[in-house]
């Protein structure tokens, strides 16, 4: 867990972001292990751990941290003594939201809120990783290239490993206000260039834009009014008996 760590939504003032992540044991909800987070060159890395993503394949799980732009790996989540170490920085001010991390464990995918962008980190080295590339969000991916407000937050990668469905909004309460435009897209990881891409065939039925608006009225289930994209997900069809 890292999201909770020293935040608070429903107060008042400024966000008071923490430096730790912990592992609670289930059933019981016993804390097993409390690991602060290391600052790296600028002092600030550590600030607000939120997401975190265990690899596929080994007991090594990445954070990345919200206030501080700061990307963090542990590989000894086996261990009785865990820590994390900083393996990336985005840079300050970039605001790290939801990530993800294909099955294979090559590729992890970072929605840079304040940046307006969605990078893709190749891990072949998980202590080293390597930017690839990225794609903005702060304008119309199709022909029209007009100015959006953007913000990318919730990322999720299908089973696959190609498909990237992103989400432009991040958080609306009292305590922080960090709205997007509350758009869905649909990215592509191109295997072949090691980039990311808009797949221009996810597309509103009504407008015909790349992307889903979600400040809308009319939707396939009825007319339940506009709606905020706070998270996203693949969930793959029930085998036929």
């Amino acid at each position: 867990t890292g999201g909770a760590q020293g935040f608070t939504a429903t107060a008042a003032g400024p966000v008071t972001p923490g430096i730790s992540v912990q592992v609670w044991k289930t059933p019981g909800l016993e804390v097993q292990a409390t690991m602060t987070l290391p600052v790296g060159p600028r002092g600030e890395e550590n600030l607000g751990p939120r997401h975190i993503r265990f690899l596929h394949g080994k007991p090594s799980a990445f954070t990345s941290t919200h206030e501080g732009g700061g990307l963090y790996f542990s590989d000894s989540m086996a261990n009785q003594d865990k820590v994390f170490q900083l393996v990336h920085d985005y840079g300050k001010g970039s605001l790290p939201g939801g990530f993800a991390v294909t099955r294979d464990d090559r590729y992890l995918v970072q929605a840079l809120t304040g940046k307006n962008q969605v990078v893709l980190l190749d891990l072949y080295n998980p202590v080293q990783p390597k930017v690839l590339g990225s794609v903005g969000f702060d304008a119309d991916p199709g022909e029209g290239g007009r100015a959006r407000k953007g913000r990318p937050a919730a990322v999720a990668i299908g089973s696959e490993g190609a498909r990237v469905a992103v989400a432009d909004y991040t958080i609306d309460v009292p305590g922080e206000a960090l709205d997007g435009d509350r758009r869905v897209y649909m990215l592509r990881i191109d295997r072949e260039t090691k980039q990311l891409r808009f797949d221009p065939k996810f597309r509103a039925e009504l407008t015909d834009q790349i992307g889903v608006d979600f400040n809308r009225t009319k939707w396939p289930h009825g007319d339940t009014g506009p709606a905020r994209p706070r998270a996203v997900l693949f969930v793959s069809p029930m085998p036929r008996e």
